[in-house]
């Protein structure tokens, strides 16, 4: 039998096949929306089909797919945590709550909303990704745990991060081009290796909260904080280098943030954002702006490694995974005789 590919389907398949020739994984399709096919109605039945290192489509909907438990280390590849392809507006791959075990280590969460991400106490889980997924709420990182390499890239935040507040520890975190709002903060971590970098803080200038609180061994470089300020009780040996803060009545980075260099406490001058906004997180309006500086800010290549300070041209809005997207497939000719030609039609559109 043979096959008519167009250029796009045959880029997005080596592109897939690499994938799996190299990690030896099953890919699992997953949706509980019932106008969307797929091999699995719901996570739970993916999730015990899959093996270690497999990964998991979620299809979007408008259904949330509930609180669940990481246990094994998988891929999870949602449509992105604002989807702005038309037939997509208002649906999400949306968990409640992802809880991680120490033997979910070495999972990956792409393209997804979750409320809550928690972690059972005295469970030591390490190297976790997550890219451009939508995080909020009350975020509880284990009692009597130790997490390592945590990776956060692309990711918007409206919520704060807690560790149960007692003997937790993190180590090696790190978060770049991510952007906190709604009163986001850090708080209770007596951790190492604690780095925010090239990131956006956003709260009202005139009513300017703290973005840190009991945080011991952090560093935030190349990051500009609008309305939040570095201070925070209990917070110590921390770095401050080449940020602009823009926030009434803060013209340092505090006592908190004992080692600091190359801060500026002036309008970071936004590509298009208003600064009298409250800074409430308002779903149909934060999504409006471009939240990277101008060509005219003081910020311009005056990061730590010779960029621009603030969100860089990597951050996308919506969330979509970085990996191709097929928007239509269509077989032109169901029915193919023996040794006949099989023709597809596949529309895809290549993602950063």
């Amino acid at each position: 039998m043979k096959y008519h590919y167009s250029k796009h389907l045959v880029a997005t398949l080596i592109a897939v096949f690499m994938l799996l020739a190299h990690t030896h994984a099953t890919v699992l399709t997953v949706s509980n929306n019932p106008s969307i096919p797929a091999q699995y109605s719901s996570f739970t039945e993916a999730y015990n089909a899959a093996a270690d290192g497999d990964t998991l489509y979620m299809h979007p909907s408008t259904f949330n797919y509930g609180a669940v438990t990481i246990a094994k280390p998988l891929v999870i590849i949602g449509p992105g945590h604002r989807p702005a392809e038309p037939r997509f507006v208002g649906t999400y791959a949306y968990f409640s709550t992802m809880t991680f075990n120490a033997t979910g280590n070495g999972s990956t969460m792409i393209g997804l909303r979750v409320q809550n991400i928690r972690v059972n106490s005295s469970q030591n889980v390490n190297n976790l990704t997550w890219r451009r997924c939508r995080i909020w709420g009350n975020n509880e990182l284990g009692s009597y745990s130790t997490l390592q390499n945590w990776y956060f890239e692309g990711c918007v935040f409206s919520g704060g991060f807690v560790d149960n507040g007692f003997r937790s520890a993190w180590q090696s975190f790190y978060y770049y081009n991510c952007v906190f709002t709604n009163g986001f903060r850090f708080q209770n971590n007596d951790g190492y290796a604690f780095t925010v970098d090239h990131c956006l803080f956003l709260g009202s200038y005139t009513s300017p909260k703290e973005a840190f609180s009991g945080i011991t061994n952090a560093t935030v470089t190349n990051s500009v904080l609008i309305g939040r300020y570095l201070q925070g009780l209990n917070s110590y040996n921390n770095y401050a280098l080449n940020n602009i803060i823009y926030a009434t009545g803060y013209t340092d980075v505090g006592n908190n943030f004992d080692n600091e260099g190359s801060n500026l406490f002036v309008d970071p001058q936004l590509e298009d954002y208003d600064l009298s906004t409250s800074g409430n997180f308002a779903e149909q309006t934060f999504f409006n702006f471009d939240y990277r500086i101008n060509s005219t800010s003081p910020g311009v290549n005056a990061g730590t490694d010779g960029q621009n300070i603030g969100l860089n041209q990597f951050f996308i809005n919506e969330g979509w995974p970085s990996s191709p997207q097929i928007l239509n497939f269509s077989i032109l000719n169901p029915v193919v005789s023996q040794d006949g030609t099989l023709n597809i039609k596949v529309e895809a559109v290549s993602n950063q």
